[in-house]
């Protein structure tokens, strides 16, 4: 039996979106620039992790990201 497809893609949390790292190539300057208008991170707030995909089913999401 074959192993199921698996995708696993690095994002960024910018704001409330969750952006794929390539989508920022260009803007490092800005991203790093927005992060220290944020709230303080707390041992619970995830800034970055992978959101993995095994077979075409999910298996992390926005409330689940598998963190770095």
């Amino acid at each position: 039996m074959a192993p199921s497809p698996f995708q696993a893609e690095f994002r960024v949390l910018t704001g409330l979106d969750w952006v794929p790292l390539p989508f920022l190539e260009g803007l490092e300057a800005e991203a790093a620039d927005m992060y220290p208008r944020h709230p303080p991170v707390t041992c619970c707030s995830f800034q970055g992790g992978f959101f993995i995909d095994v077979g075409g089913q999910p298996f992390s999401a926005d409330g689940s990201v598998d963190e770095f």
